[in-house]
């Protein structure tokens, strides 16, 4: 113990013994039961559009505050590039095909049901007051005994709804050049109109409308995750005396691509970073994904403005996390609440060949790669960067650890905390597909692909270091037979340690 734990132990331990206990929540074997946990997640946030991640164009305060205050993964991949699977995978520490969520949940599919070995669920069974606010996408929320009280987000937009129908709220009318799409509230620029009209021409005005791109009609004062960010304020600040662990988990940066001023007009997309293989040949096994059928409407000009909206929103929900931050300030719980903060998976950003949103069969960076930062103050090491690999699987084993909880067998992720704290490296990271039946393995270096589906086998590999963009496929080049067949070698033994046998 060095000089600074003493002085903190030994001050902790005097006011332990004035108080009763009540603030011995340090390095004591009762550490567990006296921390909270605040989780923020976004939906489809790309690893690289942090301020904290080296983009100097995009607004993160109150990420790069985290990030400043505790530790970033720069290596963390998702279980799956896919919203339901990695969700599921998040709150159960196991991989898609053990907990049966291998695409995302619709009334056909499978949906989470029990919580009596998610995090959630134990903390509840422990005593912790527990709320998940915003996306949840596993299904019916109150299926869950931890979740039986909260309200679900289609009863908080059907409220939502209510309160702007009350307060008479009315579009203003079209700035110069811009274009009003009803249905989604947006005003897009004409060019980007005539690709929404283009979409929905070749779906048949079927399907989910995803190509709506532009400045969202309904003020600030009335944004919709803004709102949960207030109801998730107000539930953080009524349960402040109890143990808690709070889910804020808001759908953007995700389509519709809107957001209101004043983040709109943060962004200029004649700026806007397009990727450096937005105009390169799309990869022939990836032309009929849905990602490219989309993308194929917009052009350049077209994605230059859906990456304007998409700054906007990260920047948007940035300013949401930043009032809980400022409530777990207000409230005294900053110092003995860990904070942590990821996305589900990534966002193509128009990247091989003009690529859109995520739902890729595929292992790109852009989707497979997510952000993912956690800060407890006076445990984890403020402004640590950590390289070494980390994945979804591993949120709830981390949790369960700093809680000093015990983690179930069942848990086939393990705790970041050796990680953090330089007790152990991991050298590669894992990614599951059930479309069309994919694996990966990811090293430093180099990224190995296995494709099972869709009409025969197929693999992959990427020289990671010498070609950060994955532009070349050299998995029948001779000269890289040994570093694929090593990588094989790895993820052959992973899959059969999960108990994995895609086919």
């Amino acid at each position: 113990m060095n000089r600074r734990d003493f002085v903190r132990a030994a001050s902790i331990g005097c006011l332990s013994s004035v108080f009763g206990g009540a603030l011995a929540w340090g390095r004591s074997r009762d550490v567990g039961r006296r921390l909270n946990v605040l989780l923020v997640m976004m939906d489809q946030h790309n690893h690289a559009i942090m301020g904290c991640a080296g983009n100097s164009v995009v607004k993160t305060p109150n990420l790069d505050r985290l990030a400043r205050e505790g530790v970033r993964f720069s290596n963390a991949v998702c279980a799956t590039p896919y919203c339901s699977p990695t969700r599921a995978a998040l709150v159960t520490g196991r991989w898609p095909h053990s907990t049966g969520i291998v695409v995302n949940c619709k009334p056909q599919a499978p949906a989470l049901k029990g919580d009596k070995n998610t995090t959630e669920g134990m903390l509840s069974a422990a005593g912790y007051a527990t709320e998940h606010i915003g996306k949840w996408h596993l299904g019916t929320k109150s299926d869950l005994q931890c979740y039986k009280k909260s309200l679900s987000i289609h009863d908080r937009m059907a409220a939502r709804r209510d309160m702007l129908k009350r307060r008479h709220f009315k579009a203003a009318p079209p700035q110069a050049g811009e274009k009003f799409i009803e249905k989604a509230g947006v005003y897009a620029t004409e060019w980007n109109y005539r690709a929404w009209e283009q979409y929905h021409a070749a779906q048949g005005g079927k399907g989910q409308d995803l190509m709506a791109i532009g400045r969202q009609a309904a003020p600030a004062e009335m944004e919709f995750w803004g709102g949960l960010a207030d109801d998730a304020v107000a539930w953080l600040k009524s349960n402040r005396n109890r143990n808690f662990m709070l889910t804020y988990s808001a759908g953007p940066p995700h389509a519709l691509w809107m957001a209101p001023d004043p983040w709109y007009g943060m962004y200029d997309p004649a700026e806007a970073p397009v990727p450096k293989t937005l105009t390169d040949p799309m990869p022939q096994a990836y032309v009929k994904s849905g990602p490219a059928q989309k993308g194929k409407h917009l052009g350049e000009k077209g994605f230059r403005e859906m990456i304007r909206c998409y700054y906007a929103q990260v920047t948007m929900i940035d300013a949401y996390i930043g009032r809980l931050l400022d409530a777990l300030d207000e409230s005294g719980l900053s110092e003995n609440t860990l904070v942590i903060y990821l996305s589900d998976h990534g966002d193509m950003q128009g990247s091989h060949g003009g690529m859109l949103g995520k739902s890729l069969g595929a292992f790109y960076e852009e989707i497979v790669r997510v952000p993912m930062i956690m800060r407890l103050p006076g445990v984890i090491e403020a402004g640590k960067v950590v390289n070494a690999h980390a994945n979804s699987v591993d949120l709830l084993p981390t949790i369960m650890d700093y809680l000093q909880m015990p983690i179930p067998d069942a848990v086939q992720g393990r705790s970041l905390r050796p990680i953090i704290e330089g007790r152990r490296r991991d050298e590669v990271g894992y990614g599951f597909s059930e479309r069309p039946g994919g694996r990966m393995v990811r090293s430093a270096d180099m990224k190995y692909c296995v494709y099972f589906g869709g009409g025969g086998r197929r693999e992959e590999l990427f020289d990671l270091a010498g070609d950060s963009s994955e532009t070349t496929n050299l998995a029948d080049d001779p000269k890289y037979a040994k570093q694929k067949a090593n990588l094989h070698k790895v993820l052959t033994r992973h899959l059969k340690e999960t108990g994995d046998s895609p086919t």
